[in-house]
Order: structure tokens, then sequence, then C-alpha cells
């Protein structure tokens, strides 16, 4: 059998954001060393909290309504057709469409409740 060889070396995550070669830069870390032993969460980490509960919200009112009432307001009502590659870039596109998602599902939730 041969025999495996496990070559450890300490790579500061703030200089190399690639784990090496090992991902594409920014996949490798969610969490960053502090200088007081703790740790910093990275932004990848915070968004994907946020996609999370945007995707708890839409389920939500996905129940309450159905999906294409989702759809349209993401899509604003055919204003933009949503895929990976074509999507609002704006910051203040994901807030709104956010707050209009929470206003949907507190409209609906008074009709069944």
């Amino acid at each position: 059998m041969s025999e495996i060889i496990k070559i450890r070396a300490v790579i500061d995550p703030y200089e190399v954001s690639d784990a090496g070669g090992k991902f594409p830069s920014g996949d490798s870390y969610v969490v960053y060393p502090a200088k007081d032993g703790t740790a910093n969460h990275s932004i990848r980490l915070k968004v994907f909290y946020d996609a999370l509960q945007d995707m708890a919200a839409l389920r939500t009112l996905e129940k309450l309504t159905d999906r294409r009432t989702c759809l349209d307001i993401i899509e604003e009502k055919g204003k933009h057709n949503i895929t990976f590659s074509n999507y609002p870039h704006d910051e203040r596109w994901l807030s709104e469409t956010r707050e209009a998602v929470n206003s949907a599902i507190k409209e609906n939730f008074k009709k069944y409740y």
C-alpha cells in the first residue's frame, strides 16, 4: 500500500483567497481568524444567510398564495426576466423586492389567520 503524505501549510486567508489553489478565489472561507482568537464571518457567509432568509420568505409567500405571485414580485410583473446570468445588480432592488415579499406575506397572512 502506498503511504499518503499530508503536507500542512499555514495559509493566511487574508492573503491567499483560494486556499492555496484548492478552490476558486473566495469560495474557500466562510470565517476568518480574528486577532483575539475568535472568528470573523465572511461577507460570503452573511450573504448566504440573507439568501436563506429570502428563500424562506418566498416559500412562505408561495404557501399563502402561489408561485406566480412570487414570480410577479421578483420579476416586477414582467419588467425583469430573471436568470442566473440576467438579474438586477442594484442593491436597492434586493431590499425593495424583499420588502415587497414581506408586505405580501403580511397581507395574505391576514386573509387566512
